[in-house]
């Protein structure tokens, strides 16, 4: 009986310490974000021709930069897009297969503008480049880019425009 309780106890510390290192690896195949860009711009002749722009009513897209970097493990990794107009509200378009949502560990579901698979292998980084298009016109005021990974906020910018 003694035996008995003394295994079931070393089996019980044995999965908990599983689950610890579980968690650990779970958090730190998480990507990082870096050199984070968000330019507004103004395509002209069927998008061969790009101009940086300020005001709201010129823009057409919201081109978004970055580059990530894969600490552990390989293989494909979702990226989750967030873009918000100046009123707060989630920008979407069938042209950025977003309007669908994601779960995040702090905010629960949540919706998406973009999402975009990067395959990686560990220790490298990867460019990133993402069109952030609207159904409809841009709108005086601060845009903002929230970029997600494993539901985890990785990165953000924000862009204003008059």
């Amino acid at each position: 009986l003694f035996r008995s309780t003394t295994l079931r106890d070393n089996i019980e510390q044995t999965t908990q310490e599983k689950e610890a290192v579980e968690e650990k690896l779970d958090v730190a195949s998480t990507l990082v974000a870096t050199n984070i860009s968000l330019l507004a711009l103004d395509l002209r002749r069927n998008g061969t021709k790009e101009k940086a722009r300020d005001k709201a009513k010129k823009v057409d897209v919201l081109r978004l930069t970055f580059t990530v970097f894969n600490r552990v493990g390989d293989g494909a990794k979702d990226l989750y897009i967030v873009v918000k107009d100046p009123t707060g509200a989630v920008v979407s378009s069938a042209a950025m297969g977003g309007g669908g949502q994601f779960s995040t560990r702090e905010y629960g579901q949540i919706s998406y503008s973009a999402m975009k698979t990067i395959s990686f292998q560990a220790g490298t980084s990867v460019p990133v480049t993402v069109d952030c298009k609207t159904e409809s016109n841009f709108v005086s005021g601060t845009y903002i880019v929230q970029i997600y990974n494993n539901g985890f906020l990785i990165g953000s910018a924000n862009k204003e425009m008059k």
